[in-house]
């Protein structure tokens, strides 16, 4: 009995000597280990580092193929052309005083809707209100609106593209008045090319699609803001501030500048 009792004291001590020497075994490789830092990617999601691993980017958005842009700025390039085109085709008609045989009958059509009982008076009074003060009005409610979004959501790019395409038809506006003068047509006015009317409303109108394309809004941006467009060139006719040929200038001036600032 008592060799079977030694027996196991030995056996408790042991126990304890081996459980000690692991322990220092264990903290010796603790500290002995160097702690690797890992990489930036490897703490990414499963599915973004999966995308980083095969050269993608990691936030879904596959990048634009080379081709894709190139076709992207040769389309903008040709419309940019085809409108500069068709603006100095106008102005210098307009310079020699011609008047295009459509731009005479179009005119004539929508002035025929102002005599007496064919429109009514509240009509007359909103188309007058539109096109002295109200499109205005409403383009500078898009502009400010929209240029405090982008700038609130840091986008100052955007709201460049914006303010400069804004500038721009306002400024081309002027000077190419100035040389596509062309002498009164009657007592109304001298029906200059291009319209600074349709000009403003159409870039930004564009503009604000163009930056509203990528998201849900694109479609109404595009349905209201093509209304405006035309309901607002029909009124120039109207009114008699304009011939038609006038507010398709003023169009192509502002596509002009939309794809060459766009681009």
């Amino acid at each position: 009995g008592k060799r079977r009792a030694k027996q196991l004291r030995l056996g408790r001590q042991g126990g304890k000597r081996r459980h000690l020497a692991r322990r220092i075994r264990g903290r010796r490789e603790r500290r002995g280990r160097t702690t690797v830092p890992q990489p930036a990617e490897s703490r990414l999601p499963a599915e973004p580092l999966q995308r980083l691993q095969a050269g993608r980017p990691p936030d879904g958005r596959e990048p634009r193929p080379i081709a894709a842009a190139t076709g992207r700025r040769l389309w903008l390039l040709l419309a940019a052309c085809a409108s500069t085109a068709l603006l100095v085709l106008l102005g210098l008609a307009a310079r020699s005083d011609e008047v295009f045989s459509w731009d005479a009958r179009l005119h004539a059509w929508f002035r025929g809707f102002s005599e007496p009982d064919e429109f009514s008076a509240f009509g007359d009074d909103a188309i007058g209100f539109l096109v002295s003060i109200g499109a205005d009005l409403i383009l500078l409610t898009v502009v400010v609106a929209s240029v405090y979004v982008l700038v609130s959501r840091r986008r100052f790019r955007e709201a460049s593209f914006l303010l400069g395409a804004i500038a721009a038809a306002v400024v081309l506006t002027y000077l190419l008045k100035n040389v596509f003068e062309r002498d009164p047509l009657s007592e109304y006015g001298k029906y200059e090319v291009p319209s600074g009317h349709a000009a403003r409303s159409l870039a930004v109108v564009g503009a604000v699609f163009a930056l509203t394309w990528s998201t849900r809004w694109r479609w109404w941006a595009v349905s209201l803001g093509a209304l405006f467009v035309a309901a607002l060139g029909v009124s120039l006719v109207y009114e008699d501030w304009h011939l038609p040929s006038d507010v398709l200038g003023g169009w192509a001036l502002a596509v002009a500048v939309l794809t060459t600032i766009g681009g």
